[in-house]
């Protein structure tokens, strides 16, 4: 077997071999480019999980009082927009790593791509480094703190924020970003694979499942501690090391791929007249791809702001109706359900990329019913469904439900590049890329815009403990207004179309309203 990323082949050879490329080596190449983005999400999502509480206890036990990578670098919680920080720079870092994909794949190929990026996803283990206990705490970053505890006749220095802390948190959100670099472009870099196979229908399923990728990995992560608080406390105390473990895990992922990955996109540089250029500018000139960054962008804030700490904490969390609530595992069990709708999805909402409807009024429909029920497990989870096992149980259903239409319609509309009028392997990947690039710099911005929204009372200095916090409501109402600019743009799409006997054929049909019946006449051969 030759592990050699060279070969003596020119490049017509390579290209027919690309061609020939069977569907069983497509799908061992696509699973394991998928299962690297699956250790992403969990290393995204796994951070919240064992950060602790941000606040330093003088009265806890001894065991407890470093638990938690956050009190390495805080005493006191800095409120919620610091603390999103390790959010923000994640989801802007999957931007610019989106956006430059398909210039990766242009300079480098397909196969080294991939591999660069699971070895900046490796390459960002310092971060475990600079966060590291040593001591109990971490003495780089707190020892010429300003502020003073006091516990058991020992002084012990540390602030909310001091310059070493702000070096220290630096150089861990730095390093995090090698994480987000390279685990988002993975999933663009599925797309070129995908293109590859032999029939549309095969295209369509892998489509549909690269969203198992995100929801199997958040709902992985946040079910490791939800309902146990021993294993909760022991991963918090431990948590450099159940953050190695990732780290090696994507490292024997970099290995497999080295070994087993196929070419499936040669470099842009080399490109003869038998393949148009495909570049990041004149893909930005199409003003369908702009179309599906704008939608890409809505979805995104839809979907994974719900899943934010800044939601749970300092939306829902803030609401006076769940004080003293005891069910603790209400919110990431909800958060569960929601990505988990994505399951029940591939067979109430996935199958209609099959068909050959129109997609506006479908798009526009679907997502709308899952806001609604997003809408509906925001109010259950406000009015006390930490205390009352009935709204308990109904956010739950309804975060699952939201979850069917709101998952479930990725596959559709990200289907909609493939079907685009003169679509090919290389001008999918290049679009990928920019879509989930801006897509992933709109949600930032508006994560960052709903966070100064929730933390605004605190720069007035008003305080609404046992009352409801206006903040809170308009931050989820803008939520709500920015995630429906979706069913905006739905609207403008152009004809999604199919290859029939060599030619381009639009899809026209009007899609039967609230028809579900996938599965007859209306099927595309």
């Amino acid at each position: 077997m030759k592990l050699s990323l060279k070969s003596g082949l020119t490049r017509e050879q390579k290209l027919e071999k690309i061609s020939k490329l069977t569907d069983k080596e497509l799908f061992i190449t696509w699973i394991i480019i998928l299962f690297g983005y699956f250790l992403f999400v969990v290393n995204w999502f796994l951070i919240d999980q064992v950060a602790g509480n941000f606040t330093y206890n003088p009265n806890a036990e001894t065991s407890l009082t470093w638990a938690g990578w956050s009190q390495s670098f805080f005493f006191k919680n800095p409120g919620s927009i610091t603390t999103a920080a390790t959010n923000w720079t994640i989801t802007f870092f999957r931007g610019i790593g989106s956006f430059v994909a398909g210039w990766f794949i242009g300079r480098l190929g397909h196969k080294k791509t991939v591999l660069t990026m699971l070895g900046l996803m490796a390459l960002s283990f310092p971060f475990i480094v600079v966060a590291y206990p040593f001591g109990g705490n971490n003495a780089l970053v707190l020892s010429n703190s300003q502020i003073f505890y006091q516990k058991q006749g020992d002084l012990i220095s540390g602030g909310s924020l001091t310059k070493l802390t702000a070096l220290g948190y630096s150089l861990f959100i730095i390093f995090r970003t090698l994480l987000a670099v390279g685990g988002t472009a993975l999933i663009s870099y599925t797309q070129p694979v995908i293109a590859k196979f032999s029939t549309m229908k095969t295209k369509t399923t892998l489509s549909v499942i690269n969203s198992f990728g995100f929801n199997i990995g958040a709902a992985f992560s946040l079910g490791l501690f939800t309902y146990s608080m021993t294993i909760k406390m022991e991963a918090v105390k431990s948590w450099y090391v159940v953050c190695a473990a990732f780290i090696l895990i994507i490292f024997a992922t970099f290995i497999l791929y080295f070994i087993f990955g196929k070419e499936t996109v040669l470099p842009k540089e080399k490109h003869t007249k038998m393949e148009p250029e495909v570049t990041i500018m004149s893909t930005l000139k199409n003003k369908n791809v702009i179309k599906m960054c704008l939608m890409y962008g809505a979805w995104l804030v839809a979907v994974v702001w719900i899943l934010t700490g800044t939601y749970s904490n300092s939306v829902v969390g803030t609401s006076p109706y769940n004080a003293g609530g005891k069910l603790f595992w209400v919110g990431n069990t909800s958060k569960i359900a929601f990505v988990l709708g994505l399951v029940a999805g591939l067979f109430v909402i996935a199958p209609f990329g099959k068909t050959r409807y129109d997609r506006s009024r479908f798009l526009m429909t679907q997502y709308s019913l899952g806001m609604f029920f997003v809408v509906v497990a925001f109010v259950l989870g406000f009015v006390g469904a930490n205390k009352n096992i009935g709204l308990a149980i109904g956010e739950i259903i309804a975060s699952f439900l939201a979850g069917i239409f709101l998952w479930g319609l990725q596959g559709v509309f990200l289907l909609i590049p493939h079907e685009f009028k003169g679509a090919s392997p290389s001008k999918v990947g290049t679009q990928f890329g920019i879509i989930w690039g801006v897509g992933y710099m709109l949600y930032t911005a508006s994560d960052i815009l709903l966070s100064v929204i929730v933390e605004s009372p605190s720069f007035a200095n008003k305080s609404y403990v046992d009352s409801i916090n206006p903040a809170s409501i308009t931050a989820f109402a803008v939520y709500v207004i920015i995630s429906m600019v979706f069913v905006l743009i739905a609207l403008a799409l152009p004809k999604s179309g199919r290859i029939v006997n060599g030619e381009w054929i639009p899809l026209t049909d009007k899609w039967p309203f609230m028809s579900y019946n996938f599965y007859k006449g209306d099927i595309f051969k």
